[in-house]
Parts: C-alpha cells; sequence; structure tokens
C-alpha cells in the first residue's frame, strides 16, 4: 500500500520551485555603450575630451588611455566623478594625426576587466575668417572751414592827431617873452641915435 506524501513535507518543495520560477534580477554587468569621438570620427582640431559611455556603473580601477600614431601615451583618464558611468580623459592640445583610446573597464558585479579600443583622427583645425574691415564714412554734416582770403581794400592808415589849441597860460607865456625883446630893441636904438648925434656935434 503506498503511503502519500503529507502536506509538511510537500511546503519545502513547492517552496524551491517557486524561487525557480520568479524572475532573478538582472546582473549589472557594464557594456560599452558609446564614444566621444566616436570610432572612426575625424574631428577638425583638438577635442578637449575623450568620454567613453557604459550602460552601467563601474569601478574606480577603470582606465582610458589615449595614445598617438607612433604609440605613445598623450593622455590618461578614470571615471567621472559626477557619473560613474563613464570613463572622461581631458586631452592636451592634440597635433594632427590619428589617435588610439584604450579601454578597461571592471563592472560593479564583480566582472573584469573587460577591454575595448576605438581610434579616431584629428584634422587641422579651420582657419578663423577675418572680419572685414570697415571703410571709413565721411560725415556729410561736417562743412569745412573757409580759409581767411587777402582784401583788395587797402589797410588803413593812422591819422595824425590834431595838436591841442594854445590855452590862455600859453598866450602870458608868449607875451612875458615879447615883451624884453621889444624893450632891448628900444634901448638899442636910442643908444645908436645918441651915438651918432655925438659924433655929428664932434665933427
Amino acid at each position: 500500500m503506498l503511503r502519500r506524501p503529507s502536506r509538511r513535507a510537500q511546503v519545502p518543495a513547492v517552496a524551491l520551485a517557486l524561487i525557480f520560477l520568479l524572475p532573478q534580477p538582472a546582473l549589472a554587468h557594464a557594456m560599452l555603450e558609446s564614444s566621444a569621438p566616436t570610432g572612426g570620427a575625424t574631428v577638425e582640431g583638438s577635442p578637449s575630451s575623450v568620454v567613453v559611455t557604459f550602460t552601467e556603473p563601474i569601478t574606480n580601477q577603470s582606465t582610458l588611455e589615449l595614445r598617438d600614431a607612433g604609440g605613445t601615451v598623450v593622455g590618461t583618464g578614470g571615471v567621472d566623478p559626477s557619473d560613474a558611468t563613464r570613463l572622461r580623459l581631458a586631452t592636451p592640445d592634440l597635433q594632427p594625426g590619428a589617435y588610439e583610446a584604450r579601454v578597461v573597464w571592471f563592472s560593479t558585479d564583480g566582472h573584469g576587466p573587460d577591454r575595448a579600443t576605438f581610434a579616431f583622427t584629428v584634422a587641422p583645425a579651420p582657419a578663423p575668417t577675418p572680419s572685414p574691415t570697415p571703410s571709413p564714412t565721411v560725415d556729410a554734416t561736417a562743412t569745412p572751414s573757409a580759409a581767411p582770403t587777402e582784401s583788395g581794400e587797402p589797410s588803413p592808415t593812422l591819422a595824425p592827431s590834431p595838436s591841442p589849441d594854445p590855452g590862455p597860460g600859453d598866450d602870458a607865456a608868449a607875451t612875458d617873452v615879447v615883451i624884453p625883446i621889444v624893450a632891448a630893441v628900444i634901448l638899442l636904438g636910442a643908444l645908436g641915435g645918441y651915438l651918432l648925434r655925438r659924433r655929428s656935434a664932434g665933427a
């Protein structure tokens, strides 16, 4: 006679089956999602940075390395402090040429390291367009000042100022001079007449 399993024995088996049937949480394995510059791109002038983005956060062990065409390392970067799903590398002034980015990352679920590479080309930066030089404009409102011209009229001459009329004081001074002269003439005339009479009387 077969025995049917008790209910107590059925409970663990049902619970175990439910565990396997329920959806399991996805493992946080980070995959490389995009890059800037993109692989195979040609950029005009040196880019300011190289950024690699992942589908999940990565650990601080992850690195980003940039090499030139000769294999020389020209820059290194790490996890972006503001976003754990990105690696960022601040580039120096890159000369025109081919460059290769080498990516090594570790996922937060313990997987890694994973590796990837991509290349891009830096082309010479376009020459800046010179700004047009403004042409000088003539102010139509400004009128030239007239140059001084020589006048045909003769320049005025200074007229002599009239001498002042003699006043009463000048007449008195002239009279004082004439009277002594007249008196002297009369005296000389009288003396001469006296001498002539004496000469006549002696003859």
